[in-house]
């Protein structure tokens, strides 16, 4: 009976608790069935009902004609969940507390019915926790610069015993208590157990944007996807920089933020921007037409007042500088470690 209570917890403990990447879980059958997919509806107490168009089944279990597998809880043995790759940017992470105050934070990567589960931590060491010491379970969106709802692979619904029901993401889990469902900016909803009838899952095909990191080569700088070439733009006897406006030109649009993705050599790296001073030729009219170059001074790189925003690196080695252009007009990029300067033509 002990056992049944702890299996019932810890399956609606499950919902929620997704790895981004694909989201497949992977169920482990007593009968050593294996079904890769994921719990689209469980019963507590009951059953699930398991996806999958992968599957390995055993002791004259039948494969399924519509992907849908009925299980009963006590013929689970554990539940796998896939791992997170390095270079996704977007997703969630659960922040699991335990009894005593202390908690651990990470992945959940296995789930054992009513025993233990298995957390990997940011330094990929793993935790073994069991079921019996844990108090709540929060999940926390892996990107604060992007909105809750585009980092959940799934969208949950809770049925309620009264047929009512509640469709959100489920962010935190109380033991034994309630499940909180985020319906949207405005609103949080806790729902105490006695009440669920079942709990359902589909992907959150509406919402859901995973980015991911750029990985780059060492030295390497990028814009739009495509690698930028520098200019070799030496000064003149009077200090002077004349910008190349025919090649080796980038193209942004005014009042949107230009980001420059880079594999930086030495992470100290600086970048600096500048918009160019147009100056007029007066000694070189040709008939009645004037000539305008696009120039520079080193001086104007200390004195500007363009803020260029340097990004913590990302996991995949990548660092991002940005900044958004306020006037048309060329505008030229100093990197600290790089011979040559980047140009962009802002229309």
């Amino acid at each position: 009976m002990k056992r049944e209570v702890l299996f019932s917890i810890m399956l609606l403990l499950g919902v929620g608790l997704y790895l981004p990447a694909q989201n497949t879980e992977t169920l482990y059958l007593n009968d050593d069935s294996v079904l890769k997919g994921y719990i689209k509806e469980q019963v507590p107490g009951n059953n699930i009902i398991f996806h999958s168009d992968d599957v390995d089944l055993k002791n004259g279990r039948q494969k399924s004609s519509n992907s849908l597998y009925d299980i009963k809880w006590s013929d689970i043995s554990f539940i796998e969940k896939e791992d997170m790759p390095d270079t996704l940017l977007t997703g969630t992470i659960s922040d699991v507390i335990l009894n005593d105050d202390n908690s651990y934070t990470g992945f959940i990567i296995e789930l054992h019915p009513g025993d233990f589960i298995k957390l990997k931590d940011e330094n990929d060491k793993i935790h073994v926790v069991r079921y019996s010491n844990i108090r709540t379970i929060n999940t926390k969106i892996l990107n604060h610069n992007q909105a809750l709802e585009e980092q959940f692979y799934y969208l949950d619904e809770i049925v309620l015993k009264d047929e009512g029901s509640v469709k959100g993401f489920i962010v935190k889990q109380s033991v034994g208590k309630s499940i909180s469902v985020w319906v949207d900016e405005t609103e949080t909803i806790n729902v105490p157990l006695n009440d669920i009838a079942k709990l359902r899952k589909q992907p959150n095909n509406t919402f859901y944007k995973p980015i991911w990191d750029k990985i780059l080569q060492e030295g390497q700088f990028v814009y739009n996807n495509s690698d930028i070439v520098f200019q070799d733009i030496k000064p003149t006897v009077q200090g002077l920089y004349i910008v190349d406006v025919k090649q080796n030109v980038l193209t942004a649009e005014l009042n949107k933020e230009i980001s420059v993705y880079a594999n930086l050599i030495d992470d100290e790296t600086k970048m600096t921007a500048i918009k160019t001073v147009r100056m007029e030729d007066r000694a070189n009219l040709i008939g009645n037409k004037k000539n305008y170059y696009e120039t520079f001074k080193m001086d104007d790189f200390v004195s500007s007042n363009i803020e260029v925003k340097k990004s913590n690196v990302t996991k995949g080695g990548t660092t991002e500088f940005s900044f958004t252009p306020t006037e048309t007009g060329y505008y030229v990029l100093y990197v600290s470690s790089e011979e040559g300067y980047i140009v962009f033509k802002v229309i």
